[in-house]
């Protein structure tokens, strides 16, 4: 490139990694002065605080409040349960109507609102004598039990070693309901050989004795009233005792 041109410099000219006294020396700006708010803003802005401020006290206001209420609802005696009432007894013995009664038996002060009705209802058909069971809120302050036992149908005896038997009345679906000292008189008498375990809530586990009971249920009446035993051998076999020899 010629140094000693009497023209001016173009810019094509230029070393392209020389920069411009402008690129290389850009004009310096002055800081800008802050933004005064003006006083319309500075109120804006201290109202919305306090808004924001009485908003969050109110909240906890608010908060304490519903925990005083929900706290005097289920510690205030006006809510406590004034009354237990039990229906279906009719059919139990005096001993397990007073077992049944001490069940459902709550503590004073009792919170209308807190009792497990539920847990309560499942407690109840652990007794084999019951059939169903049901636990409800009535109002005011009353907790109502109706429960439904089992129908008498038969007495089982079933083997317990060699020559011991446990006695058990049965409903018709061979669902143990009680164990007795002796087989129930004018009850139709059914002997197992088979070990059976009677479970609360649960038919007996013989094919032969649920079978039996069927056709006993199936039977007319003048037939029933003359059986005297039916014995259960191990093979399964029926052993038919009546009453007329």
């Amino acid at each position: 490139m010629e140094t000693n041109s009497p023209y001016p410099p173009r810019w094509c000219d230029r070393p392209r990694n020389q920069k411009s006294a402008q690129e290389l020396h850009p004009k310096s700006s002055k800081p800008m002065k802050p933004h005064k708010p003006t006083p319309q803003a500075s109120r804006a802005k201290q109202e919305a605080a306090r808004r924001h401020a009485r908003k969050r006290t109110l909240g906890v206001l608010y908060t304490v409040l519903a925990v005083e209420i929900v706290m005097a609802i289920f510690t205030s005696p006006v809510f406590a349960v004034k009354q237990v009432t039990v229906s279906g007894l009719e059919g139990l013995t005096a001993h397990e109507r007073a077992t049944i009664e001490k069940q459902i038996t709550l503590a004073p002060q009792t919170n209308f609102l807190t009792v497990g009705t539920g847990r309560l209802q499942k407690q109840l058909l652990a007794y084999m004598e019951l059939k169903q069971t049901e636990v409800s809120r009535q109002l005011p302050n009353i907790i109502a039990v109706t429960v439904t036992p089992r129908t008498l149908f038969a007495c089982v005896s079933l083997r317990k070693g060699e020559a011991e038997f446990h006695h058990y009345e049965v409903d018709a679906q061979g669902f143990p309901i009680r164990l007795t000292a002796q087989p129930t008189p004018r009850l139709p008498h059914l002997v197992s050989a088979q070990n059976v375990t009677p479970i609360a809530g649960k038919p007996l586990n013989d094919l032969a004795l649920t079978q039996t009971l069927a056709l006993l249920k199936s039977a007319d009446s003048g037939l029933m009233s003359r059986i005297e035993k039916i014995v259960i051998a191990p093979q399964g076999n029926l052993c038919l005792n009546m009453s007329d020899g």
